[in-house]
């Protein structure tokens, strides 16, 4: 090792510059490993709240549809058109779940299978993530505080 941080130098990089440079990798990657898992959790929780937030609008949209029509809709597809046909496209694409990117088409499930997307029961109006486990097995670097929560209960 000496011997080529001797050629090294003899090319041109003394061995303080070397060393220096070595130093200051040293500490970016210090630094790199310090912020990344705060940033991977922030950017976690952020998706945690938007998805939490959607499923309290489907929500409200379901009470008010069956407060309107008498009954609860048949699907969540009739839910989101009629909350298309009063918005201004908000409700195009959203975050289905937390193993999906945003998409247009929900996955609809009448049971609890763990598969993602939403359990929806027409009969009750009831709606609930199709995600029975908890969040750290969905997001297995996420250390924050809803790693032990589990979606379908939310």
């Amino acid at each position: 090792m000496t011997n080529g941080l001797r050629r090294i130098g003899r090319m041109g990089l003394p061995r303080r510059r070397l060393y220096g440079y070595l130093v200051g990798c040293a500490i970016a990657l210090l630094l790199l490993f310090l912020l990344v898992p705060p940033w991977y959790n922030s950017r976690c929780e952020h998706r945690i709240r938007v998805i939490k937030s959607g499923l309290w609008n489907l929500r409200m949209a379901i009470k008010l549809l069956h407060h309107n029509n008498g009954q609860y809709p048949d699907s969540l597809a009739q839910v989101l058109s009629s909350m298309r046909q009063g918005d201004s496209g908000n409700w195009d694409r959203f975050h289905v779940d937390l193993t999906s990117d945003r998409q247009e088409a929900i996955p609809e499930y009448r049971e609890l299978n763990s598969k993602g997307g939403y359990f929806y029961d027409p009969n009750s109006g009831e709606i609930r993530l199709n995600l029975t486990q908890p969040v750290r097995v969905y997001l297995p670097r996420y250390t924050g505080k809803y790693a032990d929560r589990i979606p379908a209960e939310w």
